[in-house]
């Protein structure tokens, strides 16, 4: 692995300084291109090519009733996609005369291959974090002691939710045809939750560890599960994601001729008002197959994580003005506290239909687990307890309760103060340390758990 990012990061610092530095301004452009393909191929080869290879099967079969087409064995280096984004972003900002090009390599050496992003994230840009490493850190006292706070509340989020979760998301997803209804809403919910700890948590890890050197870095969640509208959610999951695509993807393709163009054709033939909504979404269709096509060279993916989240928000977009007229007819109180837990409990449940996707082997599966969980006729399992000693035993799944407890109230805070940490250090020291070892207990007692990998890392 980090070979690849090494030789990524000199493909980038050389594709930067000859597009900006050489007189022949020609030869730099090819030089800047070379290099940025240079560092795209690896991953379309390890991530992407048999997703193609894959379709060039089904049609052959399709069409000669045979398949002369292998797919690769190859196996991608852990984290490719969060480092070759990154590094593509540097040339990207220097294309787009955001930023200088770094001359100094070690500076630029730094940025590229900073150790605690390199895995899972989260993105960050050069002209934030490369500065960074200019000029000497400065060791705080403070920093320090909160950078190993934030890391025992990531490792408490991985070790304690998303280790535990996993013997049950394991359970029901390796045999949902076993169960049905109740069972496998119960099933999504556990892989919502062990998701969010698991990658959450990492970042926590992360933030923590460049706290702790004297850096900053951006953030990555913002308790994405208190969103009232899938807009809002991708605000707060997976931030730094959804800002480069926008970034580097949707208005890039905006401002592209090819938008500009079917804009002006569309607004000749059908006016103003068709033309901005046609440019709009297929830009939308375009940034969410790239996020749903990042995550993994599958159907499951670009459904699942990407087109699926596109139709919600264009469909949200397009009935806005009928909901709205719905709510006036039965007035109903849009700013009361029930009106935005009802918005918060829809936008969950559609995530969670994505998550499906996401967790399951393929799209043909996906589609026959939801339609086995609509399957309710075993409520009781709810109120007899059976339900959450799946895959567990009590102890586990009281201590499971508890963490998930301490989780919520966490993101409440987050959600009201923009950071729990903000409400948390100002209470008494007491109560401070009551919860430290409260979470180290919790962490000492999950250590018989086998620690599963992170599951962005796969990404």
């Amino acid at each position: 692995m980090v070979g690849y990012i090494f030789a990524a990061a000199v493909c980038a610092y050389i594709g930067a300084i000859a597009l900006k530095k050489l007189q022949d301004k020609r030869i730099g452009k090819i030089i800047y291109i070379v290099m940025f393909l240079l560092i795209l191929a690896p991953l379309f080869v390890f991530k992407y090519a048999n997703f193609f290879l894959q379709m060039a099967q089904n049609i052959q079969q399709a069409v000669l009733g045979q398949n002369g087409i292998d797919l690769l064995t190859v196996v991608a280096p852990v984290g490719i996609s969060f480092y070759t984004l990154t590094i593509l972003s540097y040339m990207l900002d220097v294309n787009y005369g955001i930023i200088e090009p770094e001359k100094n390599f070690l500076h630029f050496i730094c940025f590229a291959m900073y150790f605690p992003q390199l895995l899972s994230g989260p993105f960050n840009r050069y002209k934030e974090l490369g500065s960074q490493f200019k000029s000497p850190r400065i060791f705080n006292e403070v920093d320090i002691y909160d950078g190993f706070k934030r890391i025992l509340w990531g490792v408490f989020k991985k070790k304690v939710i998303a280790d535990r979760l996993s013997l049950v998301v394991a359970e029901i997803f390796n045999n949902y045809q076993s169960y049905q209804g109740i069972y496998l809403i119960y099933g999504i919910i556990c892989f919502a939750f062990q998701l969010y700890a698991d990658f959450s948590g990492y970042t926590d890890m992360v933030l923590g560890a460049s706290q702790i050197l004297g850096i900053t870095i951006s953030e990555n969640f913002k308790a994405p599960f208190h969103a009232r509208t899938v807009t809002e959610y991708w605000r707060r999951w997976h931030i730094t994601l959804g800002a480069w695509c926008k970034d580097y993807i949707y208005y890039p393709f905006l401002r592209s001729k090819l938008s500009m163009n079917l804009g002006n054709w569309t607004k000749k033939k059908y006016g103003k008002k068709v033309s901005k909504n046609v440019t709009l979404y297929l830009g939308m269709f375009v940034i969410w197959f790239a996020v749903g096509f990042w995550h993994g060279g599958a159907w499951k993916y670009i459904i699942g994580s990407g087109l699926l989240h596109c139709f919600y928000i264009c469909v949200g977009q397009l009935c806005n003005p009928l909901f709205q007229k719905i709510n006036k007819f039965f007035k109903v109180n849009t700013d009361s506290y029930s009106f935005h837990l009802f918005q918060r409990i829809r936008t969950v449940a559609l995530v969670c239909v994505g998550f499906v996707f996401f967790r399951s082997n393929d799209v043909p599966s996906s589609l026959l687990y939801l339609k086995r969980s609509l399957m309710i006729n075993d409520i009781g399992m709810i109120f007899n307890g059976s339900l959450f000693t799946i895959g567990i035993n009590v102890t586990s799944a009281v201590i499971l309760a508890i963490a998930i407890i301490l989780l919520i109230i966490c993101d409440v805070f987050t959600y009201r103060y923009e950071d729990a940490r903000v409400w948390f250090n100002k209470q008494g020291i007491v109560f401070r340390y009551l919860v430290y070892w409260l979470l180290v207990l919790l962490i000492v007692l999950s250590l018989n758990l086998s620690t599963e990998e992170f599951l962005y890392m796969q990404f």
